[in-house]
């Protein structure tokens, strides 16, 4: 049995009737979220906005939610939708499903997009050259005389612009909010950090945000396509309905043919572990075996056969181990259908009963064909 983590969450998950635990470091998979919406609070002079109160999570919530007709490259999802969603899977995270692992992935696509063909860093902005005005009439060469600038406008010559603009005219107000970090314009593109490409870019470089939402939504990824994730306690229930797993099923899984064929042995040389010396199959034998045989050290591969079987193929999670509960008749079913994928098993239903024999040898000694009078012989008579 796999040595329990406390720090890490287990989710119990049942699926027609079989049982298992989903286990994954949940605090690690929320926290880098939780960190990021704690930055992305900021709001007003800190992000050198005088009209708007909003927050930089607010103006993110909106990004793609209204302009994405408009935009000559749409993408499949903004920044917005993909917060809220993603605010969801970590808020009701009971379960991961593949389908939570295909969104982080198709958002890491999206983002990307976002970065190359509609960077908040390389919004383009006109400042006028504050050695290049009038300071008596506010003229300047709206050619020659300016400057452009990417990511933010608020420019120390904005900030003097707009003052002088306010004593030579009054129909502004001076300003009173200090101009924006050296870091956050550039005269070239893809050099600025502003705070809207921190709260999406940004990769431990911001002063708002430090990592931005494509370094979460990467981080994800690798708790969920790295391995981490993990199915423990899997029980495996094989019953007489004929709903969920069957034997049929159980046949497929490697580790279970391995243990079935090592302990009924061959027709040529039975097991009497599972066979008895009338070469019957001991199911009654075989079916507590298997209840009390842990199955572990599954392979990658194994491990989505296992999830197949079990009905858990739509959750994240490699399984780590599981044991099998299985009724007599079930188990029986198993032994036939091993013989007849197999037939070095000799493994067949006994004509006209439930129960099954192995084949080969004297048949003289086969149960079936013998009918035992001498009570000596009923008493060592093995079943």
């Amino acid at each position: 049995m796999p040595k329990e983590d406390k720090k890490k969450a287990r989710k119990r998950v049942e699926i027609d009737g079989n049982t298992g635990e989903q286990v994954f470091d949940s605090e690690s998979f929320g926290q880098a979220f939780e960190a990021w919406k704690k930055e992305c609070g900021a709001a007003g002079d800190t992000l050198r906005m005088k009209t708007s109160s909003a927050s930089l999570l607010d103006l993110v919530s909106q990004h793609g939610s209204y302009h994405r007709k408009q935009t000559k490259d749409p993408v499949d999802m903004g920044a917005g939708e993909i917060v809220e969603r993603l605010g969801k899977i970590v808020d009701d995270a009971e379960i991961l499903e593949t389908e939570d692992g295909k969104f982080i992935i198709e958002a890491i696509r999206d983002l990307k997009e976002v970065e190359k063909k509609n960077n908040p860093r390389n919004i383009k902005y006109t400042i006028p050259k504050w050695n290049r005005v009038d300071k008596k009439t506010l003229e300047y060469d709206k050619n020659t005389d300016v400057t452009e600038v990417f990511g933010h406008y608020r420019t120390p010559d904005y900030i003097k612009f707009r003052n002088l603009k306010a004593k030579r005219r009054g129909n502004v107000d001076k300003e009173t909010m200090a101009a924006a970090p050296a870091a956050w314009f550039d005269t070239k593109p893809g050099k600025s950090k502003p705070p809207m490409w921190q709260a999406l870019f940004a990769t431990g470089d911001g002063d708002i945000v430090k990592h931005g939402l494509l370094s979460v939504l990467t981080q994800a990824k690798g708790l969920i396509t790295g391995g981490q994730v993990k199915i423990q306690n899997l029980v495996l229930r094989v019953r007489d309905t004929g709903k969920g797993t069957t034997a049929a099923d159980l046949w497929e899984i490697k580790a279970v043919r391995d243990w079935l064929k090592e302990q009924v042995g061959s027709k040529t040389s039975p097991n009497s572990e599972g066979i008895s010396p009338a070469r019957m199959f001991r199911d009654d034998k075989m079916t507590r075996a298997l209840s009390r045989t842990p199955f572990t050290d599954i392979s990658v591969r194994e491990s989505k056969i296992v999830k197949e079987v079990a009905g858990y193929e739509d959750l994240i999670g490699t399984v780590e181990d599981f044991k099998i509960i299985i009724t007599r008749r079930q188990m029986r079913n198993l032994a036939v259908i091993a013989g007849k994928e197999d037939s070095t098993l000799g493994l067949k239903r006994t004509p006209g009963k439930e129960t099954v024999f192995m084949e080969g040898g004297d048949d003289k000694k086969t149960s079936y064909n013998v009918e035992p009078r001498d009570w000596r012989t009923i008493l060592k008579r093995e079943w």
